[in-house]
């Protein structure tokens, strides 16, 4: 039983308390429009990768088919 409680002391220190709970909503509050243009941002730039990406591949197959389809073509 001593164990218990001391276990117990030794973790209440480590919880958070109302105030830090309420502290925390007020940052996030304000941090929220920050936040949804960090999103915004993150998107635009996930999608200008992935056209990048579909462009390269395009170019690269391109290039493949044509480069065998002149191997098949002219070399005897």
């Amino acid at each position: 039983m001593e164990a218990r409680i001391v276990r117990l002391e030794t973790l209440i220190p480590n919880l958070a308390t109302k105030q830090d709970i309420s502290l925390l909503e007020c940052g996030l509050s304000k941090l929220e429009g920050k936040i949804y243009h960090l999103e915004g941002k993150m998107h635009q730039e996930m999608h200008a990768l992935g056209l990048r990406l579909v462009g390269w591949m395009t170019t690269v197959m391109f290039a493949s088919f044509a480069g065998v389809f002149f191997i098949a073509r002219y070399v005897h």
